[in-house]
């Protein structure tokens, strides 16, 4: 596993910016997708579809074929 990214203050500001935009999504899912754009990432890799509603974040199932 990579190491772990740190979380500061744009990363809270572009959490609480996603659960405006998208109000179904749950703070956690939030938090990650925006930490993914923070750090340019292609993608998040989880079964949670709620990722889906995001469409500047890339979800890929970790039960696709490579």
């Amino acid at each position: 596993f990579p190491s772990p990214i740190p979380i500061g203050k744009e990363e809270m500001e572009g959490t609480c910016d996603l659960m405006e935009r998208y109000p179904g999504l749950m703070a956690r899912d939030a938090l990650h997708a925006a930490v993914a754009k923070q750090h340019r990432d292609e993608a998040i890799v989880s079964l949670d579809r709620d990722f889906d509603l995001i469409p500047e974040i890339r979800r890929v199932s970790p039960e696709q074929p490579g």
